[in-house]
C-alpha cells in the first residue's frame, strides 16, 4: 500500500521539477542571489509539496472505475459512504473490533509523519515564516481535508490534528536541530578562544 502511494508521486513530481526549476531559475534571474544549500532546499520542498498534493489533494481511484469519470463533486452529506469529520475515538476502537492495527498504525503514523518535513523545511528556507510554521501547516491540512469534501474521499478533524501534530513534530526537530548546531559552533568559538 505505501509502495502504491510512493508510485502515485513519481509522475506528478517528474512533471512538476522543470517547472519548479524554471521558476527558481527566473527568481535568480530578478534577484541575483543563489546560494546552492537554499536553492536545493527549496526545490525539495516544492517537490514535497507535490508529492503530497498527488497522495492527498487527487481523488484516489479505483481500477474498476472508468478514467473519465469526474474528479470532483459536490459533497453529498446525505451520503452513507461520506464520513465527513468522524470520531477519531470512535474509529479507532471500530478498527480494533475488526483487529485491522496495520491500518490504526497506517493512518496514525502516516498522518503525522507526512507533514513532519513541513514542520522543519518552511523555517529552514523562509525564516521570516518560522514563527508561523505551524499555522500554515494547519491551514494546508484544513485545506486538504476541505479540498476532499468535494472528492471521493474522506474528510476528518482527527487528520486534521495528527497533520498538525505532524508539523509541530518537524518544527520541534527543527528547533533542537539548530539549538544543537548553535552549541557546538559556541563550543568551536570557546575552544579556538
Amino acid at each position: 500500500m505505501i509502495l502504491d502511494e510512493l508510485k502515485s508521486m513519481v509522475l506528478p513530481c517528474l512533471i512538476s521539477l522543470p517547472i519548479i526549476i524554471f521558476i527558481r531559475y527566473l527568481t535568480y534571474r530578478k534577484t541575483k542571489e543563489f546560494n546552492l544549500k537554499r536553492e536545493a532546499l527549496t526545490v525539495l520542498f516544492w517537490m514535497y509539496i507535490t508529492a503530497l498534493l498527488s497522495v492527498t489533494f487527487i481523488p484516489e481511484r479505483s481500477n474498476n472505475e472508468p478514467f473519465n469519470a469526474p474528479l470532483f463533486h459536490l459533497p453529498d452529506f446525505s451520503d452513507k459512504n461520506t464520513v465527513t469529520f468522524e470520531n477519531p475515538i470512535g474509529w479507532t476502537i471500530w478498527k480494533i473490533n475488526l483487529g485491522e492495527w496495520a491500518e490504526i498504525v497506517r493512518n496514525i503514523a502516516g498522518n503525522i509523519l507526512v507533514f513532519i518535513p513541513y514542520g522543519f523545511l518552511v523555517p529552514i528556507i523562509w525564516k521570516k515564516l518560522k514563527a508561523k510554521t505551524i499555522l500554515f501547516g494547519f491551514l494546508l491540512s484544513f485545506f486538504i481535508e476541505f479540498s476532499q469534501l468535494f472528492m471521493e474521499r474522506q474528510s476528518d478533524v482527527y487528520d486534521l490534528i495528527l497533520n498538525t501534530l505532524g508539523v509541530a513534530i518537524g518544527y520541534l526537530i527543527y528547533t533542537i536541530a539548530r539549538k544543537i548546531k548553535k552549541s557546538k559552533s559556541q563550543s568551536r568559538c570557546d575552544n579556538e578562544g
